[in-house]
């Protein structure tokens, strides 16, 4: 008897007082990936400067923030090991929990980098890979205590788009090296390298010059072919 007549009096109490309003929220995490590829053009020299001496990247961009990468080719007791890290420039605001400066001490050994194979002519490649977990905010529509058929609250939701941050430069980069859909061919030497015209173009006044102007009164067949003697006469 008790239990029903407490439950009647809640009743009556909500039907009294009216709509309960109430808001709700989402957080929504998402991993956020990309990569950055830094050769080492010049090993042996590196190994030449004092001990725990750094070298560092330029500042790039991936997943939305700058970043840059510090290379150290000689640390540890003999010397004999490469270390890598990953850093923040200063005034680039990421994440306040991320260390400014997040790496590897001993990342490689010399000596086993050089027989890896790896190490060609002076040089090598690393590649880094950084993921973060990003959160954007839902905010759901202020709701009453209406419930649904199924018992529920009825919840009207506004989902907020998530862009994604922009990775064209990578898209761009990669075209240096795919052939397909080229439109121009540039003859060194009696050599042929096929390419984007329009990427030549941007990359040198000389060929903007030379594949994108159009004799007057001749109809742009849309396939270039040039000569030139050497790559530093069309990038000067």
């Amino acid at each position: 008897m008790g239990f029903m007549a407490t439950t009647a009096l809640l009743s009556t109490a909500r039907t009294g007082a009216g709509r309960l309003s109430c808001s709700a929220s989402s957080i929504v995490p998402r991993e956020v990936t990309g990569c950055h590829k830094l050769k080492i053009d010049g090993y042996e020299a590196s190994r030449k400067l004092p001990r725990d001496w750094s070298l560092t990247s330029q500042t790039f961009e991936a997943v939305g923030h700058r970043w840059k990468i510090k290379y150290m080719p000689r640390v540890g007791l003999f010397n004999d090991y490469i270390s890598l890290y990953l850093q923040i420039p200063d005034g680039e605001r990421v994440q306040e929990q991320l260390d400014p400066s997040k790496g590897f001490t001993y990342f490689i050994k010399c000596r086993d980098l050089e027989k890896s194979g790896c190490l060609k002519d002076g040089c090598f490649s690393i590649r880094c890979d950084i993921t973060l977990i990003e959160a954007s905010w839902r905010r759901e529509d202020d709701v009453g205590d209406d419930e649904t058929e199924n018992g529920g609250s009825a919840v009207a939701s506004t989902s907020a788009v998530v862009v994604p941050p922009s990775d064209l430069h990578k898209h761009i980069a990669d075209l240096q090296s795919d052939w397909r859909g080229t439109d121009t061919a540039i003859v060194v030497g009696g050599e042929e390298f096929h390419a984007h015209r329009w990427l030549f173009a941007a990359r040198s006044p000389v060929f903007a010059e030379e594949l994108l102007a159009s004799p007057k009164g001749k109809k742009d067949s849309g396939a270039h072919r040039e000569e030139v003697a050497s790559f530093r006469d069309a990038t000067s």
